[in-house]
């Protein structure tokens, strides 16, 4: 009995000393979370502070997440246009932690907020990072960068990069893992282009502008929005506007979301035959984890072919 007993204990201590040497992770929203979820597969899971189904724009920190932040070893993050409420608990909370802020990675793909004058003439603001271009909106980079699956794989790297640095012992396993998570990511890319490839040239209208990263890399054909930022409601001249563009462009869907009351959305397809289908850009339906980025990326582009390409 003893002999069976001394390795099993050298087992769980050998176990319990790889669980304190893994760094421990910070993570903002569930896509960020899945991306850094599939990179330490096997070594530690990362914490997830906001839930799928809040919004980070205007997030409240919990003291769970707060007391994270103060143990953090490394904080990943899009950066303060999409989670301001991050920027004072990290610097009070996690100043010692390694911050990786995914907007600034070398090479990522970068879209300037539109405002509706950009929705009327198709003005392009696409940059990639360090270069200067159309970023003269108030609002910045539209920092909804997930949606588009290129990030996703530049940021599994850098995450592994980050990961290999305060970790350097599981170096090989992130590495492996990012370049799986890649793989995944472009599976999830083209079986996107497949999905949508009947209905990509049908026009639709979504709930707030979130989409702009999907739009541009797979080439749907959103010509509007009901609100034009993710904490500004439209006003009356905003949705008389839209209502005649939707008539004029011959929209076939609007789009509402989980997090977003759809009462404007009622008002906007009265008397006519446009559908209402659903978009999910955070995951909220969908439960964390690793298998929730590549997902979401494709529960968008069905719910794009379901409701344009209803009969």
């Amino acid at each position: 009995m003893l002999k069976k007993l001394i390795p099993t204990m050298m087992l769980g201590a050998a176990l319990s000393a790889t669980a304190v040497a893994a760094p421990t992770v910070v993570t903002t929203v569930a896509p960020v979370h899945s991306i850094t979820a599939m990179v330490m597969r096997g070594v530690a899971e990362p914490m997830l502070l906001v839930d799928p189904g809040a919004s980070p724009h205007d997030y409240a920190l919990r003291p769970s997440g707060a007391e994270a932040l103060d143990r953090a070893d490394l904080v990943v993050w899009i950066g303060p246009q999409l989670e301001g409420f991050m920027s004072r608990p990290i610097a009070a909370l996690a100043s010692d932690a390694t911050l990786l802020t995914l907007a600034e990675v070398p090479g990522v793909h970068l879209h300037g907020a539109r405002d509706e004058e950009d929705w009327s003439h198709g003005q392009e603001s696409e940059q990639s990072h360090g270069s200067h271009g159309h970023h003269d909106h108030e609002d910045g980079i539209d920092p909804h960068l997930w949606l588009d699956p290129a990030n996703g794989k530049l940021w599994a790297a850098a995450i592994a990069d980050a990961l290999a640095a305060a970790d350097p012992a599981n170096a090989a396993v992130y590495r492996a893992n990012a370049a799986d998570a890649q793989r995944r990511i472009e599976a999830a890319e083209a079986e996107i282009r497949t999905v949508i490839a009947p209905v990509r040239e049908k026009p639709y209208v979504v709930f707030h502008d979130a989409y702009r990263y999907f739009e541009e890399r797979f080439g749907t054909n959103a010509v509007g929005s009901v609100s034009l930022g993710d904490a500004r409601k439209p006003g009356a001249a905003h949705i008389r506007r839209l209502r005649d563009k939707m008539r004029d462009e011959g929209v076939v869907c609007i789009f509402t979301e989980p997090q977003f009351e759809p009462r404007l959305v009622s008002t906007l397809t009265e008397d006519t035959s446009i559908r209402v289908g659903i978009l999910d850009p955070l995951g909220a339906s969908l439960s964390p984890g690793s298998e929730l980025y590549t997902t979401l990326l494709l529960d968008l582009a069905r719910s794009l072919r379901d409701c344009l390409g209803a009969k």
